[in-house]
């Protein structure tokens, strides 16, 4: 989620000096402590909006700089950077989830593309859920954004055809982490290696066919 200006609707009362990149003052120390580890995970971004309509951004990791090329104050500063830095064909999508987020309460999940500002198409994973206080009064929303270009990489040139992990390790040296989380959302599927009668291996050969009605063809040799 992000801030995002000019939708209708009253608004909370929030500080109006945003540029800081301190997380609110009203933040627990369970927060904090998440804070603090999130901030050191690679490929991940930590941020907390309030409950407004316009998800007011209140605070960002430094990770975004890293990830999206955008420092943390002016990812902060900016009520309309978020939604212009996403790719058109995204767009819509993202902002009607996030509006039914915002109206219901119930977390928000997306995955969406954003155009970061040195041209660099980058893959997000967010997910932010509402916290609320001891009497169930909503209080802010806390959410992660992970970077997950390479596994949509994977996952794009992979989907539909058989291949061996061997191949991914050309797209990123630690394409076993990224092949872990396509197997956990199931959009990968693994097979058993074969075995003779006494348990040796047995060698393998893939190929990929094209079934028509005029029969098979090998496309690979």
């Amino acid at each position: 989620m992000g801030s995002v200006a000019g939708r209708e609707g009253p608004a909370q009362s929030v500080s109006s000096d945003r540029a800081s990149a301190e997380p609110p003052r009203s933040l627990g120390e369970p927060e904090l402590t998440y804070r603090t580890l999130v901030e050191g995970v690679p490929s991940t971004i930590l941020y907390i909006d309030a409950t407004d309509d316009a998800s007011t951004n209140l605070y960002t990791s430094p990770q975004v700089e890293e990830i999206l090329g955008v420092p943390a104050h002016e990812w902060m500063a900016d009520p309309t950077l978020w939604a212009r830095l996403i790719h058109p064909d995204d767009l819509d999508r993202v902002m009607a989830e996030n509006r039914e987020s915002n109206v219901t309460g119930r977390p928000f999940v997306a995955q969406y593309r954003i155009r970061a500002p040195d041209g660099r198409e980058v893959w997000i994973h967010d997910e932010a859920v509402l916290v609320r206080d001891d009497k169930g009064r909503p209080q802010f929303w806390l959410g992660v954004m992970l970077e997950i270009t390479q596994q949509k990489r994977i996952e794009e040139s992979f989907h539909t055809l058989p291949f061996a992990e061997r191949w991914c390790y050309a797209f990123d040296p630690k394409a076993s982490v990224h092949l872990s989380r396509l197997l956990r959302a199931g959009l990968v599927m693994t097979y058993e290696a074969l075995l003779d009668v006494g348990g040796g291996m047995v060698s393998q050969t893939e190929h990929t066919m094209i079934v028509d009605d005029d029969g098979v063809e090998v496309t690979t040799r």
